[in-house]
């Protein structure tokens, strides 16, 4: 149906010039092998510096569907007791536009031979603009016109801890603090809170397959808790193959192949589920990661998350 998500952004965004509160942070399905999207804490995880990139696009076949681009990069410094990334998101939904810059640190804490307790931080600058001439054509509630457009740039800041052996990771975090709000003349628009919790495991099944299990609950203020459950098969430590369940919205398939110790590509799959399902034939997303290592024998143990 032309302009589905037009209206249902509208609808869902502003309701009768009230702020309306709801989870607003770009979520992928490729979230377990990109942990600096979740935890600023993740930031120096890895034995080199690492690089993401990854292109999802959603609600295939309905015009103005999200669709999102993000970069991050991050490695050790200092001995390996600190860490720093760089995230960059790019985020289209109907009308709105937003674009976010952020830095993280974190602190290194080694608390066993294998186990490291991270604790971090992050500030960033996101731009947002809500451009209703893109509504035209579409009959709407008279506050959607180009005179409530809404544009603005504002700083927020998060925090988290990680903890992560070599077969076990868990994660708390708070990537956005600060609840901003962007108005215009009649129209505003709330950021609330997001509160992610996570943790996987693998598990050896036999000398070529190993089962990796993860859990992401995600929380926002005034609206529903939700629930990402994946389950992950890696073959010869090159090949993965998974599916996930996320409430209230979709059932995915994942494929990732290690083309060498460095060099990643992925893609995923989402079957929608709730009542755009009549209108979309899903989502895609690809991811491609590099690590950069400039140990002679390239990495010390293979990555699993």
């Amino acid at each position: 149906m032309k302009k589905l998500v037009y209206i249902l952004l509208a609808i869902c965004s502003f309701i009768n010039m009230a702020t309306v509160f709801a989870q607003q942070d770009v979520m992928f399905t490729q979230y377990m092998f990109n942990g600096l999207t979740l935890n600023p804490a993740y930031a120096g995880s890895h034995e080199a510096i690492s690089t993401n990139f990854i292109w999802r696009k959603q609600w295939l076949n309905i015009d103005g569907a999200p669709q999102s681009y993000a970069f991050s990069l991050h490695s050790p410094v200092s001995g390996d007791k600190i860490g720093l990334g760089l995230q960059l998101v790019n985020d289209k939904i109907g009308a709105s536009k937003s674009f976010l810059g952020n830095a993280s640190a974190s602190y290194i804490l080694p608390i066993s031979e294998n186990a490291k307790l991270s604790f971090g931080l992050s500030a960033g600058l996101e731009k947002l603009d809500y451009n209703f001439s893109d509504l035209q054509g579409v009959e709407l509630d008279p506050n959607f016109s180009t005179s409530n457009n809404i544009t603005g740039s504002k700083v927020n800041f998060g925090t988290g801890i990680y903890y992560h052996s070599k077969k076990t990771f868990i994660g708390v975090s708070l990537p956005r603090i600060l609840e901003n709000e962007y108005s215009s003349n009649n129209l505003t628009y709330g950021q609330r809170r997001h509160f992610f919790i996570y943790a996987g495991h693998i598990i050896d099944l036999h000398q070529n397959i190993k089962f990796k299990p993860n859990i992401l609950v995600k929380m926002a203020t005034n609206s529903k808790a939700s629930v990402d459950l994946n389950a992950n098969f890696l073959f010869i430590d090159k090949i993965w193959l998974g599916v996930s369940y996320r409430s209230f919205e979709s059932l995915d398939v994942i494929a990732q192949y290690h083309i060498s110790d460095q060099l990643s590509i992925g893609y995923a799959y989402d079957m929608t589920t709730n009542k755009l399902k009549n209108y979309s034939n899903g989502s895609h997303e690809f991811m491609l990661s590099y690590l950069f290592s400039f140990k002679r024998k390239a990495m010390l143990s293979p990555r699993y998350f």
